[in-house]
């Protein structure tokens, strides 16, 4: 015992397997004791960024978005809407407060208003500064995959259900792009429902808004969107949604057509 009473041991020296995945330097822990200036402090070992690094790359992310943070979230000129910024807020709180949120969130609105940069930008902030267990599915995807696999000899729906169930976090994106059948609606209100039994966290995007609309501005033209969320989905699962998701309406021009359009002409 030392003489202000601090308790000193040693550990002794482990060793490890060439295959093993525990970090040497912390066993495991995640933070490391240093000592600078004749103070000792704790601080997080470098296997715990490796870890998230390797987690946000297993999300295998498409590279179109693989840039998408909060902090490059930018409203091009002609997409002055209010609502942008303010659902710009609401992802930023949303991360910050994490894990003390209540309910996930439902960016709805036209195309190209920053709808999947802000979800992508919540999942990348959560996978590499909290270390959350997320998982992400393109809509449309998901259901071509489940009807290849029933189209199938054996479909395994326990292994594709699975993780989008257990996942701590799971975005959807462009929810409602294919409209759905009685036997993948089932399959979806199934993952749904095991989430929301269960309070795990749904973050997703639309372009389908909760009542008709004729003000979709597609292209500079107005073109009539006649269908809702809930004709695309069902209206008990867009029930379901609106207790698990605060929805979040953007409004705004599109910002292909603001800002990469030109971009992309100046080099032609």
């Amino acid at each position: 015992m030392a003489d202000d009473d601090t308790l000193e041991f040693q550990l002794p020296d482990v060793e490890f397997d060439d295959d093993s995945d525990v970090c040497p330097k912390c066993f495991g822990a995640g933070v490391i004791v240093v000592e600078e200036g004749g103070v000792r402090y704790a601080k997080p070992c470098d296997c715990l960024r490796d870890r998230r690094t390797q987690r946000f790359a297993a999300l295998r992310v498409p590279s179109r978005y693989q840039h998408c943070t909060l902090d490059n979230f930018t409203v091009a000129e002609g997409q002055s809407d209010p609502s942008l910024l303010a659902a710009h807020g609401l992802a930023r709180r949303f991360v910050d407060q994490y894990p003390a949120v209540e309910a996930g969130l439902l960016f709805m609105g036209p195309f190209g208003v920053g709808k999947t940069h802000l979800a992508f930008g919540i999942l990348q902030e959560l996978v590499l500064t909290k270390n959350v267990r997320c998982r992400w599915c393109d809509f449309s995807e998901l259901l071509a995959e489940i009807k290849q696999g029933y189209a199938g000899n054996a479909f395994d729906e326990h292994a594709l259900l699975h993780p989008l169930v257990e996942a701590e976090i799971l975005m959807i994106d462009d929810l409602g792009s294919m409209k759905i059948r009685d036997w993948t609606l089932d399959l979806l209100s199934y993952v749904i429902n095991q989430r929301y039994i269960n309070k795990r966290l749904v973050i997703a995007t639309t372009n389908f808004l909760d009542e008709p609309s004729s003000a979709y501005e597609v292209l500079g033209e107005f073109a009539r969107r006649d269908e809702t969320l809930a004709d695309r989905i069902g209206p008990r699962l867009r029930s379901r949604l609106l207790e698990m998701c605060k929805t979040v309406l953007m409004q705004g021009g599109d910002w292909r057509r603001e800002r990469t359009q030109p971009n992309l002409l100046r080099h032609i």
